[in-house]
């Protein structure tokens, strides 16, 4: 069996990938502190003593699957699963820090089509959909926060995969 990356963490990437093509938001929130989960090498990307230089910081989590479906049609199996982007800005000011990422962050999803539907498993394109859910933000509590101050917002987005059943059945079957 030839070893392959599996679809989520696929999607995992691929919201990366749009947030590192997104030049609004790399120009605010500077690569050291975008906070990758997915890096093979790093068991702990957190940093434990944040500087100023350190904010604004941008992790993006894993946030469960809210609906799993393996028998969506007779052919075809679904997934969605959503993920949240977690900012601390370290500033209390609305208009020069929160605003700013959170539109910068809104609107890297924009090009969400281009190139998450070119994502394959299989040999086969499995994103349909995904968009932004939810999102609210308030004043991190620093003493769970790694002392970071300041206004701290959740954004949550789903993306919508499909995979023909078979596919699955094969998998399953080390095949």
């Amino acid at each position: 069996m030839v070893d392959e990356i599996n679809p989520i963490d696929q999607v995992f990437s691929g919201l990366w990938a749009l947030v590192d093509a997104s030049t609004p938001l790399t120009a605010l929130v500077k690569p050291a502190n975008m906070i990758r989960l997915d890096k093979e090498k790093d068991r702990d990307p957190f940093k434990t003593n944040v500087q100023v230089s350190d904010l604004p910081e941008l992790t993006l989590l894993p946030d469960g699957i809210t609906n799993a479906n393996l028998l969506n049609s007779t052919c075809e199996s679904m997934l969605v699963h959503n993920f949240t982007f977690a900012i601390a800005t370290g500033d209390f000011r609305v208009v020069e820090s929160l605003g700013k990422v959170q539109w910068a962050l809104y609107s890297a999803l924009i090009g969400w089509q281009d190139s998450m539907m070119q994502l394959q498993w299989r040999g086969l394109p499995f994103v349909v959909r995904a968009n932004w859910v939810s999102a609210s933000h308030g004043f991190s509590d620093p003493t769970k926060n790694r002392g970071i101050k300041g206004w701290s917002a959740l954004w949550s987005c789903m993306v919508e995969m499909r995979f023909p059943s078979v596919s699955i059945r094969n998998f399953n079957q080390g095949l």
